[in-house]
């Protein structure tokens, strides 16, 4: 290995928890070590369909960020409004508010 090169070895734990109030876990977690990114969604415990909006975020925002080597700012942005747009849409499709 030449000095320009380094390497970072990442190790991910994750873990959420329903809380003291709901039934259910609405989060929704995806953790990829090798690309060094984890995505998170918290489930607006409590509003209709909150687990399938947050599973619908992390996997449009991690799809759209594996797709690209930079995670600028912009590019991380650009991703989270295609999640927003992604779920707008199913809510629209489920009779919800857009």
């Amino acid at each position: 290995m030449t000095r320009a090169q380094s390497v970072v070895a990442t190790r991910m734990q994750v873990r959420t928890h329903v809380g003291l109030e709901r039934s259910r876990n609405e989060d929704a977690i995806v953790a990829e070590p090798g690309a060094g990114l984890a995505v998170l969604a918290d489930g607006m415990g409590g509003l209709r369909a909150g687990d399938v909006a947050s599973r619908e975020a992390v996997q449009v925002i991690t799809g759209a960020l594996l797709r690209r080597s930079a995670r600028r700012p912009e590019v991380i942005a650009r991703a989270i409004r295609q999640a927003d747009r992604r779920i707008a849409a199913l809510s629209r499709e489920l009779g919800g508010p857009a």
